[in-house]
């Protein structure tokens, strides 16, 4: 059964009559100031399955307790948004159907169809539940299988994996969430999502290494193929991240890199790379590219002895006198004399 297919035997299966209490199994704690309102979960992973529908009804399905609850919403008993409150786990939403309206850190925002974010365990927030239409997907993890999975097992290929990384690291304390917006195809998500309810329903051996492995192949896909926000970094600093990173992925690569490459390997477009390259060194990326290309043989041409031709070669030309041309350019002097003046 996919994410589709539960959604609408959830809605089918809602109760009108029988409004029920929630279920048991993460245990809220309630206090005055919403900081102290904490939510606990059993065990190290949990998902919690909604649809609220435009007429006032949530029905709720929530992992290990396998029944339904519906409750009627309604202005004279529950406040448009709900309870503020925070986690002592980390949660991940997708938006299944419709959008979901939040407040978090006293913020408002808007996630809409197949949108997803994750938040950390002292970002205090709140879901609106009146006048909604919508199918929300919850998964909760304990903060330590998070540290396991996404901070240690991760590597930094991706531009923001390792900034992130150690922002997360860095500011635990702090009140924060990741978004990620999709930029094609999402039902890989929606899959991965799946298995993993269908592993905790399971909670069978070996169980919670196949749900780590499958969060391992979200967060994976969600850095590579969906467009990141973390609440901590401002489009520019964030644009200054990646810059970074593609410049040192081009210094490895200058032999035979295009632009298809990078987008290729860090799925932005091309006009992304464009403007981020014009931005950072009022360059294009041909120009960009052949500026490390010529530094390159610069550097090779002082700290060996290989042969000019050698070098030429190295540095990703393939015609010596374009070569030559472009050096002299840039250098006022051919390689040899670069060579022997830099030496001398």
């Amino acid at each position: 059964m996919n994410l589709l297919q539960k959604i609408n035997k959830l809605e089918k299966n809602m109760n009108r009559t029988l409004y029920g209490s929630f279920p048991v199994g993460i245990e809220r704690y309630r206090y005055t100031e919403p900081e102290n309102e904490v939510a606990y979960m059993g065990g190290i992973f949990s998902y919690n399955f909604w649809r609220v529908t435009p007429d006032g009804f949530l029905s709720t399905l929530l992992s290990n307790v396998g029944r339904q609850a519906t409750f009627k919403l309604g202005l004279e008993n529950i406040d448009i948004f709900q309870m503020k409150h925070r986690h002592e786990y980390v949660e991940m939403g997708y938006v299944c159907k419709g959008r979901l309206d939040m407040e978090i850190s006293d913020n408002p925002y808007s996630f809409q169809e197949n949108e997803a974010f994750f938040i950390n365990s002292n970002c205090v927030h709140s879901e609106k539940l009146i006048g909604a239409d919508n199918a929300i997907i919850f998964i909760g993890m304990s903060d330590e299988i998070f540290d396991e999975i996404f901070l240690q097992k991760l590597e930094d290929e991706q531009p923001l994996y390792g900034f992130i990384r150690a922002n997360l690291r860095r500011q635990k304390n702090k009140r924060q969430f990741i978004r990620f917006t999709p930029r094609g195809n999402h039902k890989l998500l929606e899959n991965l999502i799946n298995h993993v309810t269908d592993e905790v329903d399971l909670n069978s051996i070996g169980s919670d290494y196949i749900i780590k492995g499958l969060m391992l192949r979200i967060m994976d896909l969600l850095f590579t193929s969906f467009d990141t926000h973390l609440t901590s970094i401002g489009t520019k600093q964030k644009n200054e991240v990646i810059f970074l990173e593609i410049e040192k992925y081009l210094s490895k690569n200058y032999q035979h890199c295009t632009i298809s490459n990078l987008v290729s390997k860090y799925h932005y477009n091309e006009d992304y790379f464009t403007k981020l390259i014009k931005q950072h060194t009022n360059m294009t990326f041909s120009q960009f590219l052949q500026e490390i290309r010529l530094r390159k043989a610069e550097e090779m041409l002082v700290a060996s002895s290989l042969p000019i031709t050698r070098i030429i070669e190295d540095v990703g030309y393939e015609n010596k006198s374009y070569f030559y041309r472009l050096f002299a350019k840039r250098n006022g002097v051919r390689p040899e004399e670069y060579r022997l003046n830099h030496k001398k």
